[in-house]
Parts: C-alpha cells; structure tokens; sequence
C-alpha cells in the first residue's frame, strides 16, 4: 500500500472512530446546557419582561467566557507543558500573560455584572451567581456517582 492509500485509509478511519465521540462529546455538552438554562430558569422565576432581557445578556456572556477559558487552556497548556525545563524569563513571561489573561476576564465580569443590573434587579443577580455556583456542585456530584466516587 503506497503512502497516498495509507494516508486516506487513516483519515477515514478517524473519521469514522472519532466523529462519533466528538459528537458524542458535544451532545454532552448541550445536554448540560439545556440542563443548566432549565435550573437557572426554574430557580430565577424571571418574569417575561426579565427574561427577555436577561437571556441575551447571559448568553453573550458565557460565550465570552467559554472562549476566555478555552483561550487560557490553550496557551497555558502549550506553554507549559513541562514546566520544570522553563528558564526563569520564560515561567515570568508566561505568568504575565496568564495574569492578563485573568484581569481580562475579571473585567469580563465586571462587564456582565453592569449589563445584568439593566436586566434584573440586583437580589436576582446574587441568586444567579448562587444558582450557578449550585448547579457546578449538583454537576460534580452527579459525575463523581457515576464513577463510582
């Protein structure tokens, strides 16, 4: 078999043995976002007026933050993925960028907190973060039976 065959036949066989988990993968994910939208809703009781502003605003935001984390994981896991073997300029680099990396997404925040202030009132926002904090834990718990921990 030449190098051109061999080469197809690989990327077919990813194809066909990879497509399934990654869609897999991201049925998992919709799943626990339909999950985490339906206790947010259920715990928030927005009035419709609310919720019209509201959604908007909170799916802009966890795009955002989906997009700062994947950000950071991507650097911080390629550049430093033997961190014993960083000279000292380069470990003091990669801590600035990460600590720009984390302002930016303390100012994120700040950001979302403004906007949700025009959305809904102030009690509703501490509930939110409560909310979200709560359904991480219900989460984690619900991972850890599963395997058994």
């Amino acid at each position: 078999m030449n190098y051109l065959n061999k080469l197809l036949l690989s990327l077919v066989l990813g194809v066909v043995f990879v497509s399934p988990k990654l869609q897999a993968q991201e049925e998992g994910r919709d799943r626990i976002k339909s999950l985490k939208i339906a206790f947010i809703s259920e715990k928030l009781a927005l009035t419709p007026k609310e919720a019209e502003k509201f959604w908007p605003i909170y799916n802009e935001h966890e795009d955002t933050a989906d997009l700062l984390r994947q950000k950071e994981r991507k650097y911080f896991g390629r550049n430093s993925a033997d961190a014993a073997t960083l000279s000292d300029a380069q470990a003091s680099q990669l801590l600035k960028e990460l600590e720009a990396m984390h302002e930016e997404r303390y100012k994120s925040g700040k950001v979302y907190v403004q906007k949700l202030k025009t959305a809904i009132p102030e009690k509703k926002i501490i509930l939110l973060l409560k909310t979200e904090e709560n359904f991480k834990r219900k989460l984690i718990q619900q991972f850890r039976l599963r395997r058994g921990n």
